[in-house]
């Protein structure tokens, strides 16, 4: 019997709590998605034992003033009961110095796709981001995939649970990879 013939399809209070990339240079990296994206880091984890540390970073509202401090119990409780979604930046203690290669999302069959982002203006987003130093291994209609995708942005209502206050236009900025620039000296 397969699993999934035992699913009723009623899952308990289940929603999508992160997605996890790994990562050789957490300085570099974390500065790329709070500083090129936007992202806050919202909470971190260091495992000594098995030498690793995971870093969550999230994207919140632009009035949202984030005060916890990553690694603190506080913090560790946001994480884990947020509403949002977060990326986990998962970084292998001495893989920033040796050899070790991740998967570019390049390749065929190599499993990883992209992380999308909405924005206003993807072509706007991605001309900012070239003037910043980022560099693109293929843009929004390269490829594939010639048109980004419009989608509606949706901001809810301070204190209102599900409900939205209003729906505006946006482009959602897909196909980044990048590589990280380097710190300014």
């Amino acid at each position: 019997m397969a699993a999934s013939a035992a699913l009723t399809g009623k899952l308990p209070n289940w929603t999508w709590q992160q997605s996890m990339i790994r990562i050789k240079d957490p300085e570099k990296s974390i500065a790329f998605y709070k500083d090129v994206l936007g992202m806050t880091l919202v909470d971190k984890y260091d495992f000594e034992q098995w030498k690793f540390s995971l870093y969550f970073m999230q994207s919140l509202p632009e009035s949202a003033e984030y005060k916890l401090e990553p690694g603190s119990d506080a913090a560790h409780k946001y994480l884990w009961s947020t509403p949002g979604v977060t990326l986990e930046l998962t970084h292998n203690w001495g893989t920033e110095k040796d050899d070790t290669k991740y998967h570019p999302g390049n390749e065929d069959k190599d499993g990883f796709g992209h992380l999308a982002f909405a924005c206003d203006d993807v072509y706007a987003a991605c001309d900012e981001m070239e003037a910043a130093g980022i560099k693109f291994k293929k843009k929004p209609d390269e490829g594939r995939m010639k048109v980004p995708v419009k989608k509606s942005r949706v901001t809810p209502c301070p204190g209102s649970g599900t409900d939205a206050c209003q729906s505006e236009p946006c482009d959602t900025l897909s196909r980044l990879r990048h590589t990280v620039p380097a710190p300014a000296q």
